[in-house]
């Protein structure tokens, strides 16, 4: 039986032509004043990073919401982390000196949240990053990369490895290698070539590229010792195919600094999150986990025993899909796991039981909007919305796309048993997608 969910949006339409939503006002949400930052707080004692992104405080996305990661240090205990984002919505982070913010839901253009750290003296410690949210789809997580990767392992068996770009390598004995792309695998690879290791900043500054390393069969891997490179420089490697046809492809680089060996005891990173252990036939099932590392480094998942009807991004660690009638039944002990490079962290191995179609609904409804933010008329630009749901609040793996301006409302079916979230956004004849409106939720 189906219920309905009105959420009375109040479209308008800005003058270059995106829409917003107005959103509803989240409840239990912290006062400004316990994120303002303590003029009196020493930076000495009490320091914030982002482990996720790292090493940047400006990031873009198509994606509606974003996760940040972090950790703070200080000289007295940590009592809470808080965020807050200009554009609406503030809460807490889970975790003191290891912490993640959870789905931030983000609004079209420029986000800058802040992250407010807290001791037991009450001196505090904030840092922005800035989230431009491209009016741009399908969500990125959604898209396979369409160039090699390049990635590194301190062993032989190339466990533990992570992408080399923007990696933190130690100055010894490591071991590369090359996932192709499919467009590389459909053409057929010969051999694929390692160029290492040109310095492009700090000690080697200006030398070439060395050690060309060859290798004509998969693993694309090889060893290369980094001993006699300085500690502290920038260095790039570049990746070429060569084809059965005897072409070769466009090359790809990848940049890396170079540390000291055994300079820091490496920390493992650290993975979290609960996937739903039920999908539904004809609904896509979705779950992506939190994780961060302690000290910085790039991160890459990996899984075991992946349902055949799923997909898995190893930059995220997202698991998606949508079983069918004929994939009915358990899909048992799966494991994701996140490395560093040196060391991995799995989550318990976990069961995903696939069920029939079940006969759950939902009806949302909305208002048209009629104007713009400058209160001139919005004509015929309006072209649709779209309808986006899921079973995590802020996470809508699910979306239907309403060719037609004209609709008010619409059924969500073959809704599994549990709690599921709703939000809708609006589009224009130029294709620009609007702010989500506020959440909706229903449990079966």
């Amino acid at each position: 039986m189906g219920f309905e969910l009105v959420m009375n949006l109040n479209l308008r339409f800005l003058k270059t032509g995106v829409v917003v939503l107005l959103l509803m006002q989240l409840t239990g949400c912290i006062e400004e004043n316990e994120v303002s930052p303590d003029p009196a707080a020493s930076a000495s004692e009490l320091t914030l990073e982002f482990t996720n992104p790292a090493g940047t405080d400006v990031i873009a996305t198509p994606d509606i919401v974003v996760s940040i990661a972090g950790t703070v240090q200080s000289t007295a205990s940590i009592d809470y982390v808080a965020w807050q984002n200009d554009r609406g919505g503030q809460g807490y982070a889970d975790g003191k000196e290891s912490w993640v913010t959870g789905d931030i839901v983000l609004q079209l253009g420029t986000n800058i949240i802040t992250v407010t750290a807290t001791d037991s003296f009450d001196a505090q410690v904030s840092r922005t990053l800035t989230v431009e949210r491209e009016n741009t789809a399908p969500s990125a997580s959604n898209i396979e990369p369409t160039g090699p990767e390049l990635l590194f392992s301190y062993k032989a068996d190339l466990s533990n490895a992570a992408p080399v770009e923007d990696a933190s390598i130690l100055q010894e004995q490591v071991y590369f290698y090359v996932q192709p792309s499919s467009e590389w695998t459909n053409r057929g690879i010969q051999s694929i070539r390692v160029n290492c290791c040109k310095g492009i900043a700090g000690p080697g500054d200006g030398e070439g590229y060395s050690f060309p390393k060859d290798t004509t069969q998969a693993p694309w891997s090889r060893s290369i010792g980094l001993s006699s490179f300085a500690v502290g420089g920038t260095r790039r490697m570049r990746v070429t195919a060569t084809f059965n046809d005897g072409s070769n492809s466009d090359s790809s680089v990848f940049d890396f600094t170079i540390a000291p060996p055994g300079d820091q005891p490496n920390s493992a990173p650290l993975i979290s999150g609960v996937p739903s252990g039920t999908a539904t036939g004809d609904v896509q099932y979705s779950f992506r986990p939190s994780a961060q590392d302690p000290d910085g480094d790039t991160m890459k998942f990996s899984i075991v025993n992946k349902p055949a009807w799923a997909e898995f991004r190893s930059s995220t660690g997202r698991l998606f899909g949508t079983p069918s009638a004929n994939d009915v039944g358990r899909h048992d002990n799966i494991i994701i796991s996140v490395s560093d490079g040196q060391e991995s962290t799995a989550l318990p191995a976990f069961a995903i039981d696939v069920e029939a179609v079940s006969a759950g609904s939902a009806t949302l409804a909305w208002s048209i909007p009629t104007e713009r933010t400058d209160n001139t008329p919005l004509g015929n630009n309006l072209a649709g919305f779209n309808v986006y749901y899921g079973q995590e609040s802020g996470d809508y793996s699910n979306k239907v796309i309403l060719d037609n301006s004209g609709l008010t409302t619409y059924m969500v079916d073959n809704l599994s048993n549990g709690q599921w979230f709703f939000i809708v956004t609006a589009f224009d004849s130029d294709g620009l997608e609007s702010n989500p409106s506020n959440e909706g939720q229903k449990t079966f």
